[in-house]
């Protein structure tokens, strides 16, 4: 095996590790909850309020956490393009996810205080799916 092929290989383990632990948390309250509250868009509830409206928004955070662990999963696969799929979900989910989150920041924007946190943020955005696209490749 040649060091790039070695490489890749050490990525995708550590990327279906990360994405794995992440989908496998979903019985942990408090991550739900941080998906809830910082990802997913108040307009997913639509013109629901409470019960039902916890309902979807817990069902659309588990989702999101199965999604995850799959994407891991199929990370590790012998096949290639099982991996390539899975990179190119869990590189849509990233996209997806960390564009909604920017969006809802957007009253921080002009913080100068924000800028650097908005930057590394953004930055995680980007970088995380040119990795998946690194491992699978």
């Amino acid at each position: 095996m040649d060091p790039l092929r070695i490489a890749q290989l050490v990525l995708r383990i550590v990327l279906a590790i990360a994405f794995v632990g992440l989908g496998l948390s979903h019985p942990v309250w408090r991550i739900r909850k941080a998906i809830i509250e910082t990802v997913l868009p108040s307009a997913l509830v639509g013109g629901l309020d409470g019960a039902a409206a916890t309902r979807r928004m817990v069902g659309a955070a588990n989702a999101i956490l199965a999604t995850s662990a799959i994407g891991g999963l199929a990370l590790l696969a012998p096949w290639h393009g099982v991996q390539v799929a899975g990179a190119i979900a869990l590189a849509a989910l990233v996209l997806l996810l960390g564009a909604q989150h920017l969006a809802s920041l957007r009253e921080h924007w002009a913080e100068r205080a924000f800028r650097g946190e908005l930057l590394l943020q953004a930055a995680g955005v980007l970088v995380v799916p040119s990795l998946l696209v690194v491992a699978v490749l």
